[in-house]
């Protein structure tokens, strides 16, 4: 079972609260990366056993598009990569230079080299 430790920033420390078996338990923290650590104490401490923990704040969803936004570049970055491979490999068969290939897509000759391998 996964246990939603919610983490709220107050003043320079953090307040988390968790709630197991309808106790709710609170820490505070000083750094974002304890929480986890206390949480899993406070959590022996109460007789719970170990479990699963998930440390939410208000910036995750924020964080989840600025992931989704990098992932989705990233896959754009390599369809790019794979098309650019692809034009240069039939530029090459039709009988173009690296250096003719390079002018046409505005990249060295070397990078043409390169994309060809």
């Amino acid at each position: 079972m996964t246990i939603e430790v919610k983490a709220e920033r107050s003043g320079r420390e953090w307040d988390a609260t968790l709630a197991v078996d309808g106790e709710k338990i609170r820490i505070r923290a000083r750094t974002f990366a304890e929480i986890t650590a206390l949480a899993e104490r406070a959590l022996g401490d109460a007789g719970h056993e170990a479990e699963t923990l998930r440390v939410t704040t208000e910036y995750d969803d924020a964080k989840r598009g600025a992931d989704q936004a990098s992932a989705e570049a990233e896959a754009a970055a390599k369809m790019a990569s794979e098309i650019r491979r692809s034009i240069i490999r039939k530029m090459r068969a039709d009988g173009l230079s690296q250096e003719d290939v390079g002018a046409i897509l505005g990249i060295s000759r070397q990078r043409v080299s390169q994309l060809s391998g």
